[in-house]
């Protein structure tokens, strides 16, 4: 191989690798735009009931509930 052979391989490379690059950095600010949000306040299932509370347990006894009820856990 010549020295010119080898020098075009390398260029061929950072030229890859250059528009890999660029294509990942492109298509990644989309990405965390769209599609990656805070998850703390758009993850919430009940807007409304005891806001004030971090987190909100009922508890039933089973006995209570009858035959058909359904358990929602969130």
């Amino acid at each position: 191989m010549s020295l010119t052979s080898n020098s075009s391989i390398v260029v061929e490379w950072i030229t890859a690798v250059t528009i890999a690059a660029g294509t990942a950095a492109i298509g990644y600010l989309p990405y965390k735009r769209f599609c990656v949000t805070d998850h703390c306040s758009k993850s919430m299932v009940s807007l409304h009931i005891q806001k004030d509370s971090p987190k909100i347990v009922h508890a039933f006894d089973m006995e209570d509930l009858g035959d058909k009820a359904v358990h929602c856990c969130y």
